[in-house]
């Protein structure tokens, strides 16, 4: 049997993306790459990578951005090449083109058209729906605040054609379009790859979004660095934002939703 080159990455989506970056690294350099990963679409284009959904306990690599948390100078994204042992900077992407499912395109064309037509043609913009952070102490004080985020996504419906994305009970009551719970791996990606804009927080939509080239805006809840947790305060807008092409605001920003207007 061939040699197999493992990684090991974190357990989150979001972190795929950063992840996908060294496995395509090495698969430049090893010829028999597998990753451990509970999201196999996000390498299925990859050549000589292979995926398991198995626990590997002796990986080559191990890209966790956790040991490298508190250095300020960093983003997520670099702790992680750091920890893969990749020297050389490689910009974040996804690089391949996915296509916007059939079915999940349709949805959006039909709930257009219950605007009375008026959003026909709009730029889209995919909104992830406020998440609970499941699995974290305190995991109410840690979404950022909803009023100010449902601000953000009434000022952004002026312009777009809002769709609600996630998981769970729905908290933001005014995008355009609901696909919450209604999407799979494949077609969030697909919905991400060709949107026009993405809102979001500290999940899964924000490295995907800056994979895919997308504007991003990431809202942060300031409680982050109130909490006490050291690693969680660690979580700065600096930080997460990994690509010139989004930006993260705290919610206690003064004029946070000004600020995004001037980005949209």
């Amino acid at each position: 049997m061939r040699h197999q080159f493992k990684i090991r990455g974190c357990s989150g989506l979001g972190d795929q993306f950063y992840t996908r970056m060294v496995a395509k690294h090495y698969s430049q350099i090893e010829p028999n790459v597998i990753v451990e990963t509970q999201y196999p679409e996000v390498f299925a284009d990859l050549q000589g990578v292979k995926t398991t959904d198995e626990r590997i306990f002796d990986p080559e690599i191990y890209c966790t951005y956790v040991p490298f948390k508190t250095d300020r100078n960093t983003t997520q994204y670099k702790d992680v090449l750091r920890a893969a042992q990749i020297k050389d900077f490689t910009p974040l992407s996804f690089g391949a083109k996915l296509d916007i499912p059939r079915g999940i395109k349709r949805r959006i064309e039909e709930s257009k058209t219950l605007h009375g037509g008026a959003k026909v043609g709009w730029p889209v913009c995919v909104v992830a729906d406020i998440y609970t952070a499941s699995g974290i102490r305190n995991k109410e004080t840690l979404r950022p605040n909803i009023e100010i985020y449902s601000k953000i996504v009434d000022a952004i419906n002026k312009s777009y054609f809002t769709v609600l994305v996630g998981a769970g009970d729905c908290i933001v009551k005014n995008a355009d379009c609901s696909l919450k719970g209604g999407t799979n791996v494949n077609e969030l990606m697909g919905l991400v790859c060709n949107c026009d804009l993405v809102l979001t927080q500290v999940g899964a939509l924000l490295p995907m979004g800056e994979a895919f080239g997308k504007r991003t805006i990431s809202v942060l809840s300031a409680n982050y660095g109130k909490s006490g947790d050291v690693f969680l305060n660690t979580i700065t807008p600096k930080k997460v934002v990994c690509s010139n092409t989004s930006v993260c605001y705290r919610d206690d920003l003064v004029f946070i939703v000004d600020r995004v207007k001037e980005m949209i």
